[in-house]
Protein backbone atom coordinates (compact mmCIF):
# COMPACT_ATOMS: atom_id res chain seq x y z
CA UNK A 1 0.00 0.00 0.00
CA UNK A 2 0.86 3.48 -0.59
CA UNK A 3 2.35 5.88 2.04
CA UNK A 4 0.41 8.97 2.52
CA UNK A 5 1.50 12.55 3.62
CA UNK A 6 -1.28 15.44 4.45
CA UNK A 7 0.25 19.03 2.66
CA UNK A 8 0.37 21.71 5.40
CA UNK A 9 2.10 23.95 2.35
CA UNK A 10 1.20 24.15 -1.47
CA UNK A 11 3.71 21.73 -3.42
CA UNK A 12 3.95 22.12 -7.18
CA UNK A 13 -0.25 21.40 -8.72
CA UNK A 14 -1.85 20.26 -5.21
CA UNK A 15 -2.64 22.37 -2.55
CA UNK A 16 -2.10 23.39 1.23
CA UNK A 17 -3.72 20.65 3.28
CA UNK A 18 -3.93 17.85 0.45
CA UNK A 19 -3.07 14.65 1.13
CA UNK A 20 -0.74 12.87 -1.50
CA UNK A 21 0.44 9.77 -2.16
CA UNK A 22 4.38 7.95 -2.58
CA UNK A 23 2.51 7.12 -6.17
CA UNK A 24 1.67 10.98 -7.30
CA UNK A 25 4.68 12.27 -5.87
CA UNK A 26 8.10 11.05 -5.83
CA UNK A 27 8.83 9.66 -1.85
CA UNK A 28 12.14 11.32 -1.93
CA UNK A 29 10.13 14.49 -2.43
CA UNK A 30 7.63 13.27 0.37
CA UNK A 31 10.05 12.73 2.50
CA UNK A 32 12.22 16.10 2.32
CA UNK A 33 8.75 17.95 2.35
CA UNK A 34 8.34 15.69 5.96
CA UNK A 35 12.18 16.64 7.44
CA UNK A 36 11.18 20.16 6.15
CA UNK A 37 8.51 20.41 8.25
CA UNK A 38 5.69 20.78 5.48
CA UNK A 39 4.08 17.54 5.08
CA UNK A 40 3.11 15.00 7.93
CA UNK A 41 2.33 11.17 7.10
CA UNK A 42 -0.88 10.36 8.17
CA UNK A 43 -2.69 6.99 8.75
CA UNK A 44 -6.10 5.96 7.07
CA UNK A 45 -6.65 3.64 9.68
CA UNK A 46 -8.84 0.78 8.83
CA UNK A 47 -8.73 1.77 4.82
CA UNK A 48 -5.78 -0.47 4.21
CA UNK A 49 -7.56 -3.65 5.74
CA UNK A 50 -10.38 -3.35 3.64
CA UNK A 51 -8.46 -2.41 -0.17
CA UNK A 52 -6.45 -5.95 0.88
CA UNK A 53 -9.73 -7.48 1.33
CA UNK A 54 -10.87 -6.34 -2.08
CA UNK A 55 -7.95 -7.00 -3.55
CA UNK A 56 -8.19 -11.04 -2.44
CA UNK A 57 -11.43 -10.98 -3.36
CA UNK A 58 -10.17 -10.10 -7.11
CA UNK A 59 -7.54 -12.31 -7.09
CA UNK A 60 -9.87 -15.14 -6.17
CA UNK A 61 -12.24 -14.49 -9.08
CA UNK A 62 -9.04 -14.61 -11.78
CA UNK A 63 -8.13 -17.85 -10.16
CA UNK A 64 -11.83 -18.74 -11.03
CA UNK A 65 -11.56 -17.70 -14.23
CA UNK A 66 -8.15 -18.97 -14.62
CA UNK A 67 -9.22 -22.27 -13.86
CA UNK A 68 -12.49 -22.45 -16.12
CA UNK A 69 -11.29 -21.54 -18.83
CA UNK A 70 -8.34 -23.86 -18.31
CA UNK A 71 -10.51 -26.87 -17.89
CA UNK A 72 -10.43 -29.11 -21.23
CA UNK A 73 -13.56 -31.89 -19.82
CA UNK A 74 -15.42 -32.50 -23.05
CA UNK A 75 -18.06 -32.21 -20.37
CA UNK A 76 -17.11 -28.32 -20.52
CA UNK A 77 -19.16 -27.07 -23.37
CA UNK A 78 -18.90 -23.64 -23.76
CA UNK A 79 -22.38 -23.03 -22.64
CA UNK A 80 -21.44 -25.00 -19.32
CA UNK A 81 -18.20 -22.12 -19.22
CA UNK A 82 -20.30 -19.47 -20.07
CA UNK A 83 -22.79 -20.76 -16.74
CA UNK A 84 -19.79 -21.11 -14.53
CA UNK A 85 -17.99 -17.77 -15.13
CA UNK A 86 -21.51 -15.68 -14.54
CA UNK A 87 -21.73 -17.63 -11.55
CA UNK A 88 -18.42 -16.74 -10.37
CA UNK A 89 -18.94 -13.10 -11.53
CA UNK A 90 -22.05 -13.00 -9.85
CA UNK A 91 -20.59 -14.45 -6.35
CA UNK A 92 -18.11 -12.15 -6.96
CA UNK A 93 -20.08 -9.02 -7.53
CA UNK A 94 -21.89 -9.55 -4.73
CA UNK A 95 -19.00 -10.20 -2.16
CA UNK A 96 -17.38 -6.68 -3.62
CA UNK A 97 -20.70 -5.28 -3.37
CA UNK A 98 -21.15 -5.65 0.31
CA UNK A 99 -17.43 -5.03 1.74
CA UNK A 100 -17.60 -1.82 -0.54
CA UNK A 101 -20.80 -1.03 1.70
CA UNK A 102 -19.11 -2.21 4.76
CA UNK A 103 -16.20 0.65 3.36
CA UNK A 104 -18.68 3.45 3.06
CA UNK A 105 -20.56 3.04 6.58
CA UNK A 106 -17.02 2.74 7.96
CA UNK A 107 -15.94 5.86 6.29
CA UNK A 108 -18.78 8.04 7.22
CA UNK A 109 -18.15 6.58 10.83
CA UNK A 110 -14.22 7.90 10.72
CA UNK A 111 -15.28 11.14 9.33
CA UNK A 112 -18.08 12.00 11.51
CA UNK A 113 -15.78 11.53 14.48
CA UNK A 114 -12.66 13.67 12.92
CA UNK A 115 -15.68 16.48 12.24
CA UNK A 116 -16.36 16.60 16.14
CA UNK A 117 -12.92 16.11 16.94
CA UNK A 118 -12.22 19.36 14.68
CA UNK A 119 -15.10 21.27 16.43
CA UNK A 120 -13.67 20.72 19.73
CA UNK A 121 -10.16 21.35 18.79
CA UNK A 122 -8.65 24.13 20.63
CA UNK A 123 -5.56 26.70 20.11
CA UNK A 124 -4.60 28.43 24.04
CA UNK A 125 -3.96 32.10 22.68
CA UNK A 126 -2.55 33.97 25.61
CA UNK A 127 -2.76 37.61 26.03
CA UNK A 128 1.40 37.63 24.33
CA UNK A 129 0.59 35.66 21.42
CA UNK A 130 -2.80 38.66 20.75
CA UNK A 131 -0.47 41.60 20.81
CA UNK A 132 1.92 40.13 18.66
CA UNK A 133 -0.72 39.54 16.09
CA UNK A 134 -2.11 42.64 17.04
CA UNK A 135 1.31 44.66 16.26
CA UNK A 136 2.29 42.78 12.99
CA UNK A 137 -1.53 43.36 11.61
CA UNK A 138 -0.53 46.55 12.60
CA UNK A 139 2.02 46.44 10.62
CA UNK A 140 0.99 44.94 7.70
CA UNK A 141 -2.22 47.21 7.74
CA UNK A 142 0.37 50.67 7.77
CA UNK A 143 2.36 49.02 5.03
CA UNK A 144 -0.14 48.67 2.99
CA UNK A 145 -1.31 52.24 3.29
CA UNK A 146 2.15 53.37 2.11
CA UNK A 147 2.36 51.64 -1.14
CA UNK A 148 1.42 53.74 -3.82
CA UNK A 149 1.45 51.27 -7.12
CA UNK A 150 0.91 47.98 -7.71
CA UNK A 151 3.99 46.43 -8.10
CA UNK A 152 5.27 47.89 -4.39
CA UNK A 153 1.06 46.59 -3.18
CA UNK A 154 2.37 42.97 -4.47
CA UNK A 155 5.72 43.17 -2.62
CA UNK A 156 4.26 44.01 0.70
CA UNK A 157 1.94 41.18 0.30
CA UNK A 158 4.95 38.80 -0.14
CA UNK A 159 6.53 40.11 2.52
CA UNK A 160 3.47 39.99 5.02
CA UNK A 161 3.38 36.24 4.08
CA UNK A 162 7.16 35.71 4.58
CA UNK A 163 6.49 37.23 8.47
CA UNK A 164 3.78 34.99 9.44
CA UNK A 165 5.41 31.83 8.61
CA UNK A 166 7.36 32.63 12.02
CA UNK A 167 4.45 32.76 13.71
CA UNK A 168 3.67 29.83 16.09
CA UNK A 169 -0.24 28.45 15.81
CA UNK A 170 -1.18 30.67 18.73
CA UNK A 171 -0.03 34.00 17.10
CA UNK A 172 -1.39 32.44 13.40
CA UNK A 173 -4.88 31.81 15.11
CA UNK A 174 -4.87 35.53 17.15
CA UNK A 175 -4.24 36.83 13.63
CA UNK A 176 -7.04 35.52 12.08
CA UNK A 177 -8.97 37.72 13.54
CA UNK A 178 -7.50 40.62 11.81
CA UNK A 179 -6.89 38.85 8.37
CA UNK A 180 -10.17 40.22 7.08
CA UNK A 181 -9.31 43.82 7.81
CA UNK A 182 -5.84 43.34 5.69
CA UNK A 183 -7.78 41.48 2.36
CA UNK A 184 -10.03 44.49 2.95
CA UNK A 185 -7.58 47.25 2.68
CA UNK A 186 -5.72 45.01 0.03
CA UNK A 187 -8.63 44.71 -2.08
CA UNK A 188 -9.03 48.98 -1.95
CA UNK A 189 -5.62 49.11 -2.84
CA UNK A 190 -5.45 46.83 -5.91
CA UNK A 191 -8.91 48.67 -6.92
CA UNK A 192 -7.81 51.96 -6.27
CA UNK A 193 -4.45 51.10 -8.71
CA UNK A 194 -6.57 49.55 -11.35
CA UNK A 195 -4.53 46.29 -10.61
CA UNK A 196 -6.28 42.70 -11.70
CA UNK A 197 -4.41 39.74 -10.33
CA UNK A 198 -3.05 40.51 -6.71
CA UNK A 199 -3.28 37.59 -4.96
CA UNK A 200 -4.01 37.20 -1.56
CA UNK A 201 -4.22 33.16 -1.63
CA UNK A 202 0.01 32.77 -0.19
CA UNK A 203 -0.64 35.36 2.66
CA UNK A 204 -4.25 33.43 3.78
CA UNK A 205 -2.74 30.04 3.54
CA UNK A 206 -0.10 31.13 5.78
CA UNK A 207 -2.26 32.33 8.09
CA UNK A 208 -4.35 29.14 7.72
CA UNK A 209 -1.03 27.00 8.15
CA UNK A 210 -1.84 25.70 11.89
CA UNK A 211 -0.12 22.46 12.66
CA UNK A 212 -2.92 21.26 15.05
CA UNK A 213 -3.37 17.64 13.59
CA UNK A 214 -7.10 17.61 16.23
CA UNK A 215 -8.30 20.71 14.03
CA UNK A 216 -7.31 19.55 10.84
CA UNK A 217 -8.18 15.36 11.36
CA UNK A 218 -11.35 16.85 9.46
CA UNK A 219 -9.93 17.92 6.26
CA UNK A 220 -8.10 14.86 6.59
CA UNK A 221 -10.87 12.41 6.51
CA UNK A 222 -12.50 14.71 4.12
CA UNK A 223 -10.32 13.01 1.31
CA UNK A 224 -10.68 9.19 1.98
CA UNK A 225 -11.21 7.67 -0.62
CA UNK A 226 -14.99 6.74 -2.16
CA UNK A 227 -13.91 3.16 -3.74
CA UNK A 228 -11.82 0.49 -2.05
CA UNK A 229 -13.05 -1.46 -5.09
CA UNK A 230 -10.50 -0.10 -8.02
CA UNK A 231 -9.92 -3.59 -9.71
CA UNK A 232 -13.44 -4.65 -9.46
CA UNK A 233 -14.91 -1.39 -10.78
CA UNK A 234 -12.13 -1.99 -13.85
CA UNK A 235 -13.45 -5.13 -14.48
CA UNK A 236 -17.00 -3.72 -14.51
CA UNK A 237 -16.33 -1.27 -16.91
CA UNK A 238 -14.34 -3.44 -19.15
CA UNK A 239 -17.43 -5.66 -19.35
CA UNK A 240 -20.26 -3.45 -20.10
CA UNK A 241 -17.80 -2.67 -23.17
CA UNK A 242 -18.28 -6.20 -24.39
CA UNK A 243 -20.97 -7.31 -26.27
CA UNK A 244 -22.22 -10.15 -26.80
CA UNK A 245 -21.39 -11.95 -23.43
CA UNK A 246 -19.72 -14.92 -23.63
CA UNK A 247 -16.81 -16.78 -22.19
CA UNK A 248 -14.03 -14.21 -23.60
CA UNK A 249 -16.33 -11.28 -21.56
CA UNK A 250 -14.96 -13.04 -18.11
Amino acid sequence: MENRYFLFKSHKQYDQHTVVNDEIVPRHELEQLKAEGNAIEVDYGSYSDYRQKAQQLTSNYDKTVARIKKNDSPLWTSEVKDYELKKAWDEYEAETKAIQAEWEQERAQMQADAKAKAARATIRVSESDRQTAEQMANRIALNIASVSNTADLKTIIMQASDDITYLSDAEKTALQGQLSGILSQIDAKAEKFGAKGVSTRELVNEVLDIRNMDLLSEKVAGQLPGSITIEYDTKRRAKRRQRPVNVSSY
